[in-house]
């Protein structure tokens, strides 16, 4: 928060690209941002939806804006009607919150649907936002799996639908300084916000402050 972050995102590394942190440790941090002004929003990683096919035991703990969750796997099965019951579920709560689905850029090897099938199936759920993040971290960032061209028509397609879009996966500061000015409606990052720039490491003030300055560029008119 004070490196100026305006999303603080919860997630357990150790449990994998989305591991989803305790219903604790969600609780502590959403309850350290509360009743900032003006405060920063905050996501949560739910896993994916082959290890939560149904909602059910998962606790939307007061506070989280956006809980994030996985198509890994769900090339070939049924992920819209997964994803639907995920959403409904949130908004049904007294606490309510929105499912931001994700996508994966090296959808082959996640055998995941594409970023591009998942924003074209979002409109009709009611979803406004989806995240387009790596699923291994050994095969290289965002960059290496997708284009700037590919990120940039992506962009441009979910403005079309009304769908925005996030980026995340390894990316650097010298990344965000080439794509923010994209205009995803966030870009997301862990390595490069903690002390040598490890995904386990210490998130550092001052590195957050960087990389908040620096996705505060212009966005381009395209």
């Amino acid at each position: 928060m004070e490196g100026g972050a305006d999303i603080i995102d919860i997630k357990e590394p150790a449990n994998g690209s989305l591991g989803a942190a305790s219903t604790s440790t969600r609780r502590t941090i959403a309850a350290a941002c509360a009743g900032r002004e003006p405060g920063p929003r905050i996501s949560a990683a739910a896993g994916e939806l082959l290890e939560h096919g149904s909602p059910r035991g998962w606790d939307a703990v007061q506070g989280i804006a956006f809980h994030k969750l996985g198509l890994s796997g769900c090339r070939d099965l049924d992920w819209r009607a997964g994803l639907e019951r995920w959403a409904a579920s949130l908004l049904d709560r007294p606490r309510t919150s929105s499912l931001v689905p994700v996508a994966y850029a090296d959808h082959g090897p996640a055998g995941s649907p594409s970023p591009l099938e998942v924003l074209g199936g979002a409109p009709d759920l009611g979803i406004e936002l989806i995240l387009v993040d790596t699923h291994d971290k050994s095969r290289g960032t965002l960059r290496d799996c997708m284009r700037d061209g590919e990120i940039v028509r992506l962009i441009d397609e979910g403005r079309r639908v009304g769908v925005r879009v996030a980026l995340a996966g390894s990316l650097s500061l010298a990344d965000i300084i080439e794509l923010a000015p994209l205009g995803a409606l966030a870009l997301g990052v862990r390595g490069a916000a903690c002390a040598g720039s490890r995904r386990d490491g210490e998130v550092s003030r001052e590195r957050v402050r960087e990389l908040a300055a620096a996705c505060r560029k212009p966005v381009l008119t395209r």
